[in-house]
């Protein structure tokens, strides 16, 4: 939770810096590509606000931990694979990708979101460590079968394999010695 309201505060003053020393321009999006680039942009951020209803904002904010004086650093919340998840393993920061890379780029921005980016690919790969240590083989087989960051139509996974994964991830977790991530 803390870790959440830290990251967004500490952006502030990069994105200050960016909007007013913003550099020579590289590229724009001409004409229709323009039109093109913001539809992308806007749909990418509607799909955002639309798969907020899949995740616990209390268990994300820390709020819930926080309340219960949760001291486990493990999450609490069981593997749920939304419908987003079936198609790509980190549903946000490809969104957020799709929003950095359609916009003009002038160097500063273009430096900007090539370390956006390098951070997403970076923090996916930590977090997923995490994810095998929680749910086990499950989500090994899961990663096998859905991409990380890039979709793909021929490795997604439907509603009833996902459903199963989670249900196989809940069993592995409930075997677990209590304590053990």
């Amino acid at each position: 939770g803390a870790y959440n309201v830290l990251a967004l505060l500490l952006l502030l003053a990069p994105l200050w810096v960016l909007y007013r020393h913003p550099g020579p321009m590289l590229w724009q999006w001409p004409g229709r590509w323009s039109w093109l680039a913001n539809l992308l942009s806007a749909g990418a951020c509607g799909i955002f606000v639309w798969s907020l209803r899949f995740y616990d904002s209390r268990e994300f904010w820390g709020v819930r931990q926080w309340r219960q004086r949760e001291r486990r650093v493990e999450d609490q919340e069981r593997l749920k694979i939304s419908p987003l998840h079936r198609h790509v393993r980190h549903p946000w920061y490809s969104l957020a990708l799709v929003v950095l890379w359609t916009r003009d780029m002038s160097a500063a921005m273009l430096l900007s979101v090539s370390a956006a980016s390098l951070y997403f690919i970076i923090g996916s790969q930590l977090e997923e460590r995490k994810l095998v240590a929680y749910y086990g083989a499950a989500y090994r087989e899961y990663r096998k079968l859905v991409p990380a960051l890039i979709p793909s139509p021929w490795r997604r996974l439907d509603r009833e394999s996902a459903q199963a994964l989670q249900t196989r991830a809940d069993r592995e977790r409930a075997q677990k010695p209590s304590g053990a991530a």
